[in-house]
């Protein structure tokens, strides 16, 4: 079967592209929001997200092309803009990186199911990314957990692109 013939892998990837781009825009809201309440740190961490963000939506419309699958991109949602607290901030990037790990899965696992071998290894990648991705998620909410006063989220702002590499 060719990769294009009887498959739901170049709509999934589709769907992926258009994810990346939500969460390349998600992410620069977040840094806007951040920079709104005087947390540069977490809004320059926030920013350099976006920006991978959109370097795997580029991959993934590479990845396409290279296999003449057409990438259709647009429809998506705006991104979110209001948040009560850094720590709802952070409880939204982590729902990103759990959506993103799970739609990159439905790709594998499509890619896998359809005889799209050349598409596996591509994949891989992505889904090792993903836990670091989650990782750093992770974390950034646990310690937003662990912040009890104003002072606290202050000294991790100054400090969250060197805990979280």
């Amino acid at each position: 079967m060719s990769e294009t013939q009887k498959s739901d892998l170049p709509a999934l990837l589709c769907r992926q592209v258009n994810h990346e781009f939500y969460a390349a825009l998600s992410y620069e809201a977040l840094a806007v929001w951040c920079a709104d309440n005087e947390f540069n740190g977490f809004a320059e961490f926030f920013r350099k997200q976006a920006s991978e963000e959109g370097e795997h939506a580029r991959k993934f419309i590479a990845h396409m092309s290279e296999r003449s699958m057409k990438p259709e991109i647009g429809g998506m949602e705006p991104p979110r803009t209001e948040f009560d607290s850094l720590l709802e901030v952070a409880l939204f990037a982590r729902g990103l990186e759990l959506k993103n790990t799970q739609l990159i899965i439905e790709c594998y696992d499509e890619a896998n199911a359809s005889g799209n071998p050349r598409s596996v290894p591509f994949l891989l990648n992505f889904i090792e990314e993903q836990v670091e991705e989650e990782a750093w998620a992770a974390t950034m909410v646990g310690l937003l957990e662990k912040c009890d006063c104003p002072g606290s989220l202050l000294n991790l702002d100054r400090h969250i692109i060197q805990t979280l590499g």
